[in-house]
């Protein structure tokens, strides 16, 4: 239940079977590389200057555009392929198989002449829609001219006469026709059609006074229809009309085809996976340095995997290698990444750490101290035995009948041991989906709400001098006793001593007891203000910082009120509960039968989501704000392995 102990590793290895080690390393899925290329790291270690620094494989472009056309297809296929159904994909989760299985399946694939393939269908539809766009453009641009009865070939201009088609602006139409009887004279209109903007005629002239008809039409902003087409506009558009209807009919057939490539696009993804795993690999000499003929890689591993990184090694390059571990050393403690390890209960609350901040090296981990708490926060919170019931039951159907990825399986094992707490405090408060069956409960969180704000505030008290007191054990740990006692013994007299002094009548203590309280509230208030500055040669300044730092004694005030959350949400939802339960009771006694059941499980739905999101934020906050800030600082960084790209094939070790 700790920070897993890491080594250095570094490993030297002729250049020639730089490829194949990578390959191993990396379905050993154990292993992160330094970047020995920084130029900070080659600062400090002159002699690696000598050395040139490795890079990407000559090939990287070609794999890189592999990637590409399957990233194209996949997608493509995607918008055409059904879907499984939420409940079958969970049920089946991902394809299963070893790297040799992988390797195999997608080199005697014959994924690029399916590419090709699905890159024509692609193109086929592109070009069909594009088409489809361009033809009801026309039509849109032809509908007004559809009361036209004669061919456009018949209104094109002839020997001696001009003819003009267009529109203008409707509030042009008879100033127009008017300036063109003034000026022109004999001129032909005929008025096709008229909508909201425009009126669409015909301006028929003689050759003569084509300069001058044009001149004043333009003068008016009329817009000349121009078109290559020989037919009447009705003839046109009905003749584009069918046109669409065909080239939807083949697209029709296009998808249906596609809508078949189910194991096409499963092909494509396995091979996602394969091609995105190699490129990995190919990067990865980004991080290394070689001479001639030996490649330098250097990384991190767990120490308990010392012996097996060992042997795969071995396996991969025979006796022809250099393998050394390393300590971890002071230096090393900013850049050391961080693994947890815990038990069965506590590595299902390892998200909540990970959210806040991972430990650096030198810290403790804080979920298996957090984990107990969190459980009897969030068990409160909700505080419903048929709600826990239905959590417990429910994961373990789950599990049992689906097959999950890690992130999900985690998820389920997470509520599983929430279910436990919520169960008992349930039983505690005495609910179970409300009062829909009575329990006698311990504590009535109605009639008996000062024990349930006592009990709240409590547990407050005690999580809060817990992590006191971790913060102590660090401080010992690292050999500053001085600061045990200045920066934790001294708040702990003074929070006990104080909480004597001002709540000892409330509880029937002694005099004595209350004035013992006083005088060590004195004690440690005195120590904080004289001790917390220890570090300030300047002793007016000393007592300032001390003087302030004393003040934070509001801060533990405002955590104690912020545990009175326990009670509230506990409250929330029992109270909720019953009164959806009061709700369904008062309707009359047939419909209770038809829709009692019904809205039962809606309501209780919505409280459960409720109730879980409540206590999920809450519980959170509890251990962020008035826990973390105690003795946790965090600053890690995740252990980050070199590994293989699981997006859609979940890949075993060979």
């Amino acid at each position: 239940m700790a920070i897993v102990k890491m080594n250095k590793f570094t490993l030297l290895a002729f250049e020639s079977m730089r490829d194949k080690i990578l390959e191993e390393l990396q379905k050993f899925e154990g292993v992160e590389f330094i970047n020995l290329q920084r130029e900070e790291l080659l600062e400090e270690n002159q002699h690696l200057k000598d050395l040139d620094k490795d890079a990407v494989l000559s090939d990287y472009t070609k794999y890189e555009e592999n990637l590409s056309k399957l990233k194209f297809a996949i997608e493509f296929l995607r918008n055409y392929v059904p879907p499984k159904s939420s409940l079958k994909a969970i049920k089946e989760g991902k394809r299963e198989m070893t790297y040799s299985e992988l390797k195999n399946k997608v080199e005697s694939s014959n994924w690029l002449e399916l590419y090709s393939e699905v890159k024509e269908k692609e193109q086929r539809i592109a070009a069909i829609d594009s088409e489809i766009s361009k033809n009801k453009t026309e039509i849109e641009g032809l509908q007004p001219w559809s009361p036209l009865d004669v061919s456009f070939e018949d209104l094109k201009s002839t020997k001696y006469f001009s003819i003009f088609i267009g529109s203008v602006a409707k509030e042009t139409e008879q100033p127009m026709l008017n300036e063109l009887k003034e000026t022109v004279g004999q001129v032909y209109t005929e008025i096709v059609n008229r909508d909201n903007k425009n009126t669409y005629f015909i301006v028929v002239a003689h050759k003569e006074k084509k300069e001058e008809l044009l001149e004043t039409l333009k003068r008016f902003g009329f817009s000349q229809l121009t078109v290559s087409y020989t037919a009447s506009p009705l003839e046109v558009i009905s003749g584009m009309e069918d046109e669409i209807s065909a080239l939807k009919e083949e697209k029709s057939k296009i998808v249906e085809e596609v809508k078949a490539y189910e194991d096409k696009l499963a092909i494509f993804e396995m091979a996602y996976d394969y091609y995105s795993s190699i490129l990995l690999r190919m990067e990865a000499p980004k991080n290394f340095l070689k001479t001639g003929r030996v490649v330098a890689i250097a990384g991190w591993n767990t120490a308990e995997s010392n012996e097996e990184l060992e042997r795969v090694i071995k396996e991969a390059l025979g006796d022809n290698f250099y393998l050394a571990f390393e300590e971890v050393e002071e230096k090393d403690i900013e850049d050391v990444p961080i693994k947890l390890k815990n038990n069965l209960v506590a590595k299902n609350f390892e998200n909540i750490t990970e959210m806040y901040s991972m430990p650096r090296y030198n810290e403790i981990d804080p979920t298996p101290l957090l984990a107990p708490f969190y459980l009897v926060f969030f068990g409160m919170m909700v505080a419903d035995a048929g709600y826990g019931a239905l959590i417990f039951l429910g994961t373990l159907l789950i599990k049992a009948l689906f097959n999950l990825d890690e992130g999900k399986k985690n998820m389920m094992d997470f509520f599983f041991w929430l279910s436990i707490p919520t169960m008992v405090f349930g039983v505690i408060f005495g609910s179970f989906f409300g009062d829909i069956i009575k329990l006698t409960p311990i504590i009535d969180p109605i009639n008996d709400i000062t024990k349930v704000l006592i009990l709240s505030v409590g547990m407050g008290v005690v999580q809060i001098f817990f992590g006191l007191g971790i913060k102590a054990y660090m401080l010992i740990r690292n050999g500053d006793i001085l600061g045990a006692i200045y920066d934790v013994a001294s708040w702990i007299i003074t929070l006990i001593g104080g909480g004597l002094f001002l709540g000892g009548s409330m509880i029937g203590l002694s005099a004595a007891a209350i004035n013992g309280g006083k005088y060590a509230m004195i004690v440690g208030m005195l120590l904080i203000v004289l001790f917390s500055g220890r570090h300030i040669k300047n002793y007016g300044v000393r007592i300032g910082s001390g003087l302030y730092a004393l003040y934070g004694i509001t801060s533990y005030i405002g955590d104690l009120v912020s545990y009175t959350r326990l009670m509230a949400l506990g409250l929330a939802g029992g109270q909720l509960a019953n009164a959806l339960n009061l709700i369904i009771r008062m309707f009359p006694g047939w419909a209770i039968l038809i829709l009692g059941p019904i809205l039962f499980i809606l309501f209780h739905i919505f409280n459960i989501f409720l109730s879980l999101l409540g206590a999920y934020v809450h519980t959170c906050r509890l251990q962020y704000v008035e826990y973390f800030s105690k003795f946790y600082e965090g600053g890690g960084r995740a252990f980050s392995p070199f590994k293989m790209i699981n997006n859609y094939v979940q890949i075993k070790r060979d």
